[in-house]
């Protein structure tokens, strides 16, 4: 183990652990580098067997706002999760003091690990909706969120519940892919697309947005605005979904609920991708259930 005084580290073939004085983030700077690329040397390390599945959790008391996949992936470097996570990945927000290290206190903590069996700071509470996909065509690093958001709107949802306003949630993602995709590059790109599924957009004036994405989508514009608005499965509530950024679109689900993922991937040889899974809110587990 080596300490340092803003961050410090532990591996071996099974996990991976940092605790840090500040979140990493996207364009770290001075020590926060060092941390980054500590990371992803340690990651190498990791052993990942045939029958292992790759877990990843952030830990912190610090509930100000964060998506939770960037911090534990985008920020790191989602290249170096290529191999560890074509298995099946399932990872975790938890708000909590993290564990000390040698008896100092970090207020921020992460942990990657491979294995069998895995830990669940998260319990399942109420089940939300159901979903699958339609196919989606040549799914890949440069697939957008419209077309994961618009796969769904054109798939099948079934609402069973809606979320209350803080309550926390979860997914459950099985994923059928081309055996060439990989699943870490098209992870923000799912989730956006999902989370946006299940929200309804609040602005019905943004016509020159709902034509670039009708174009994108190859359909028709006034089908676009009429599902971003419709409010049937908007289990997730309302938002501005879409606004313009620069010449392109930026998609903006609100997710900061969003604290378990589990995705499940099978691989073929069919150049459509479909996905299926659900929706579910969680509670933390009661002291006797530990």
């Amino acid at each position: 183990m080596n300490h340092k005084n803003n961050f410090t580290h532990h591996v071996d073939k099974n996990n991976v652990k940092i605790w840090s004085a500040t979140r990493l983030p996207f364009e770290p700077k001075g020590w926060l580098v060092d941390m980054r690329e500590q990371i992803r040397q340690d990651l190498r390390l990791l052993n990942l067997e045939i029958d292992h599945t790759f877990c990843a959790y952030y830990v912190s008391s610090d509930n100000s706002f964060c998506d939770v996949e960037n911090i534990l992936f985008y920020n790191v470097g989602v290249s170096n999760f290529n191999n560890l996570t074509k298995n099946g990945l399932i990872f975790e927000r938890v708000f909590k003091q993290p564990p000390e290290f040698q008896k100092f206190g970090f207020p921020h903590f992460q942990h990657y690990s491979v294995g069998k069996n895995f830990f669940s700071y998260w319990k399942l509470e109420k089940e939300l909706a159901k979903f699958s996909s339609a196919p989606i065509r040549h799914f890949s690093s440069d697939t957008k969120v419209d077309h994961i958001w618009y796969a769904l709107k054109k798939g099948n949802i079934q609402s069973l519940d809606s979320l209350k306003t803080s309550q926390n949630f979860g997914l459950e993602i099985k994923l059928n892919l081309n055996k060439k995709t990989r699943m870490s590059s098209i992870l923000k790109v799912l989730l956006d697309g999902i989370i946006s599924a299940f929200q309804s957009h609040l602005n019905d004036n943004n016509q020159s947005l709902f034509d670039k994405i009708s174009e994108r989508l190859e359909t028709d514009s006034e089908q676009v605005r009429e599902l971003l608005l419709n409010e049937d499965n908007a289990i997730l509530g309302k938002n501005k979904l879409i606004h313009k950024r620069a010449d392109s679109i930026q998609w903006n689900p609100k997710d900061d609920g969003l604290v378990k993922v589990q995705i499940f991937p099978k691989y073929s040889d069919s150049e459509y991708t479909t996905f299926s899974g659900k929706i579910y809110s969680v509670k933390t587990p009661d002291p006797e259930d530990n």
